[in-house]
């Protein structure tokens, strides 16, 4: 049967000029010379009850009778008296007399007034689902309800939204209730076609020793995982996938497992290994004890019938230590955090990987691989970081809040207590990099507590020398400010080859190539480097320093040209931007009520479509 709000809709429609208020004059009707007149049986008896559609079926009678006599433009023999009873009839049925008929009038105008309402907001909240998303929090929840529009999930909580004009994007923050895990998503404002869909997920690893644990369980967590049971499934990933980005990392106090592709379905498909392998990973297992001599260290049969080590991680080591330039490094780091972390190795020292048990391989993954211990950056288009927001919660709320392996893990402060340089020096291969010449012992150079070369100065040899500050500690911390001062200064020095330190190092002649790192901001404090490599002899490596001293000090005694001051300055205005919050009125106020609380917005948006459904039951309920 036909709905009686869709016969009132349509009755009054037809019928506006004729309901009019009685001191505004009626609509005339012209007269014809035959007469129009309404069946007797499509009024119905005035004696009895009616219904409502009753009454609908006498006003749509009504009017539907003297509309025809006007399209038609015949004469209406029936009378202005006529109609106006009528309709004074229909009224006087419709307004109920009684005070339960007022009331029930009263709740069917509200139900609605609310259907119309809530239809509205949640059209309105549809048409901005895109732009909810980013202010709310991501996911799919299990209800069929329109509350999936909005992405709502229940997991997570939004702590800042920050906007990066110079980027076009958003950096929001979020964090996942159960287990405090942090999670950084940066959406562009107008996402382009295809654009790189980026994730990474990192752990804060601590190393004790160098025996490279960190670097050998960052090869092993890509061996296979619970769901993913090949036996390299990174090799597979690296062959059959649609990626532009696919590795692993370890620094000296962190391990992080970055993808990226522009394919939607691939990127979740990455997203989704690479989360199985850190939590779910086969290596800590006893079905995966092979891992740890693949990966990490073995003894296998030489050519000479006995034993040498082997392994994935202690080769490549073996390579990063007849580097030169790996060898510097690793002994500036080392000298200049004595007392923390930075100390060792977080690779691994050839000569101590082999002291890697499998206990501690499996103790250092259950204190470091944890959801506590761990944060999470997505870049993508809003649905892209909604997909990877859902899958991640996946993994993650199976763990509970773990607050102890995020403070075993945190990173001490290395304090300045140096009263005066210190300086030492390490060997390296011959062949490789500063000399061409091998000595006796193997092409190992050997290099004197003075620095002087212990086999023979004329063998053609060379020298590389670097020169690290340590910026800041516990008690003299860099504010954002200094930060970003030191790296201007460092772009002033060293950024270019007319920058003033380097441009002195490269016309001193004293060295083949000048070591301009700069500020190294990788680490929990900032430090600055600078040296040079292939230099002759230890009369080179003072003289060397004597550069570097005196064009530091010329430059706080003189300053730089304010022309250097501004093209460095600059160079820094298209990556460095202020952060701004904005926060919307009017139609938006639904953002503002999840970016003020995202609880409260939640719980709204709830009871929003809760009275959505009323209203829809409601209307069927009239069909």
């Amino acid at each position: 049967m036909t709905s009686s709000f869709d016969l009132i809709f349509v009755s009054l429609s037809y019928a506006e000029p004729l309901f009019t208020p009685p001191s505004m004059p009626r609509p005339l009707i012209p007269k014809r010379s035959h007469e129009y007149e309404v069946e007797d049986d499509a009024l119905p008896d005035s004696s009895g009850d009616r219904d409502e559609d009753e009454e609908s079926l006498i006003l749509s009678a009504s009017t539907a009778a003297a509309a025809a006599a006007l399209a038609s433009g015949a004469e209406a023999s029936m009378s202005m008296a006529d109609i106006d009873m009528t309709q004074r009839a229909v009224f006087s049925r419709h307004s109920p007399k009684t005070a339960s008929g007022r009331r029930r009038f009263k709740c069917k105008r509200l139900c609605i007034f609310l259907f119309l309402s809530t239809s509205l907001a949640a059209l309105v909240a549809y048409l901005l689902r895109d732009r909810i998303d980013v202010g709310i929090g991501f996911g799919t929840l299990d209800l069929d309800t329109p509350l999936e529009w909005l992405g709502l999930h229940s997991a997570f909580v939004l702590e800042t939204s920050d906007e990066l004009p110079s980027y076009g994007a958003d950096l929001l923050v979020y964090r996942h209730k159960k287990t405090d895990a942090k999670v950084a998503a940066l959406v562009p404002k107008q996402p382009s076609q295809g654009m790189d869909k980026a994730f990474g997920i990192g752990f804060r690893t601590k190393p004790t020793s160098s025996n490279g644990v960190a670097h050998i369980l960052e090869h092993s967590v890509l061996c296979g995982s619970k769901k993913y049971m090949a036996k390299d499934p990174f090799v597979y990933l690296l062959k059959g996938s649609l990626h532009t980005f696919l590795n692993a990392f370890t620094y000296s106090d962190r391990t992080l497992y970055p993808v990226a592709s522009r394919n939607s379905k691939d990127f979740l498909n990455l997203v989704d290994v690479y989360l199985d392998a850190v939590f779910n990973p086969r290596c800590v297992t006893d079905e995966g004890w092979w891992v740890l001599r693949q990966e990490g260290w073995r003894y296998e049969d030489d050519d000479n019938d006995g034993l040498e080590i082997k392994g994935v991680v202690h080769s490549e080591m073996l390579g990063a230590y007849s580097d030169p330039d790996g060898v510097l490094y690793q002994t500036s780091q080392s000298m200049v955090f004595p007392d923390n972390t930075y100390f060792w190795d977080s690779g691994g020292a050839p000569a101590d990987i082999s002291s890697l048990t499998r206990e501690d391989y499996i103790s250092f993954y259950e204190r470091h691989y944890s959801a506590t211990n761990s944060k999470t950056f997505v870049t993508g288009d809003a649905k892209d970081v909604k997909a990877v927001l859902h899958v991640l919660d996946g993994y993650l709320k199976s763990y509970e809040l773990d607050e102890s392996t995020r403070e075993q893990s945190r990173i001490a402060y290395q304090s300045k207590r140096f009263a005066e340089p210190v300086r030492t020096s390490q060997p390296y291969p011959s062949g490789s990099g500063g000399g061409d010449d091998k000595d006796d012992d193997g092409g190992r150079r050997r290099i004197d507590e003075d620095g002087e070369d212990a086999n023979d100065d004329d063998n053609g040899g060379g020298r590389n020398m670097l020169i690290t500050w340590l910026l800041d500690d516990d008690k003299q911390r860099l504010s954002p400010t200094e930060e970003l001062a030191f790296r201007i200064l460092d772009n002033m020095l060293l950024g270019s080859s007319s920058s003033v330190l380097y441009k002195a190092l490269a016309n001193s002649g004293l060295g083949k190539e000048v070591i301009s790192d700069g500020v190294d901001r990788s680490m929990l404090q900032m430090t600055f480097q600078v040296g040079m490599k292939g230099i002759e002899d230890e009369k080179g490596v003072v003289q060397t320093e004597e550069v570097i001293m005196q064009t530091l000090l010329k430059v706080a005694e003189d300053g730089f040209d304010k022309d250097d001051i501004q093209s460095s300055l600059n160079s820094f205005e298209f990556r460095v931007s202020a952060l701004r919050k904005r926060w919307k009125v009017g139609l938006f106020i639904l953002l503002f009520v999840s970016r003020l609380n995202p609880a409260f917005f939640n719980q709204f948006c709830s009871f929003l479509f809760f009275l959505c459904r009323i209203g829809f039951l409601v209307a069927a309920s009239r069909v």
